[in-house]
């Protein structure tokens, strides 16, 4: 009897749980988290497929895990972080119905996921000569560009126009404003809509490209995002070519 009567407890409990109702409440932001950058060194590895056409891309990924700092809505309040990221970047009148309980939480739509730094420079070094005019060392800023989306002007625009921006410029003329509420690729994917604004390049990552192909055997490159307060996101990167 005794064991019938916990069994049918523990039953009891379990449905419950399962039938928790959701906390609803709107909260102000189009962003739905925050994730801040490792400092911690990341790797990334170039394989042959990485140089088409006479061009190498290397592609960053920013927070792919739950080891960095992340502020979502989960824990919404005026005095939470999340509150005061959507003060910082003026994204306080998107509206949007939120529903979540203790275990998860449910964003409208295809949710957004950004990097929370603002990124203030890029610069890339090689560990080897990469031709006569850029010894070991030398910047190789002059041979690079950089792609990837940002949600900012879509906020600052009031919510207005498209609803990422894809920049694509030489590595030297990007500037912080471009690098505000990079879309990073963590936990939210790009919907159909920014995959169309964007093209061939995936929202969600920062990718370097050059025509400019090493003369010599360059195997090692590193590269160095510094954020607004003085940061550095570096990553080691090993070219397989």
């Amino acid at each position: 009897m005794n064991r019938l009567f916990t069994a049918v407890a523990l039953l009891s409990a379990m449905v419950l749980v399962s039938c928790e109702r959701p906390v609803k409440f709107n909260a102000p932001g189009y962003v739905s988290e925050y994730c801040f950058a490792s400092v911690k060194a990341q790797t990334v590895e170039v394989a042959p497929e990485g140089a088409a056409d006479g061009r190498i891309y290397i592609r960053l990924p920013f927070a792919a895990d739950r080891s960095v700092k992340i502020i979502d809505y989960c824990n919404y309040g005026e005095a939470s972080e999340y509150y005061e990221l959507c003060c910082r970047f003026g994204d306080l009148e998107y509206d949007q119905r939120v529903s979540w309980t203790t275990n998860s939480y449910f964003h409208p739509g295809n949710g957004v996921s950004v990097v929370g730094d603002i990124l203030s420079s890029i610069s890339i070094e090689s560990d080897t000569a990469w031709d006569e005019e850029h010894p070991a060392g030398a910047p190789l800023d002059d041979l690079f560009s950089v792609r990837f989306a940002t949600v900012y002007p879509y906020i600052y625009g009031g919510y207005k126009g498209d609803v990422i921006t894809c920049v694509d410029k030489p590595v030297g003329e990007v500037t912080a404003e471009d690098m505000t509420l990079v879309r990073n690729f963590r936990a939210c994917r790009p919907s159909l809509r920014e995959s169309e604004l964007c093209g061939d390049m995936t929202p969600g990552f920062m990718e370097l490209y050059t025509d400019a192909m090493p003369q010599s055997a360059v195997r090692k490159l590193a590269v160095t995002i510094t954020t607004s307060e003085g940061r550095r996101v570096v990553y080691d990167v090993t070219l397989n070519l």
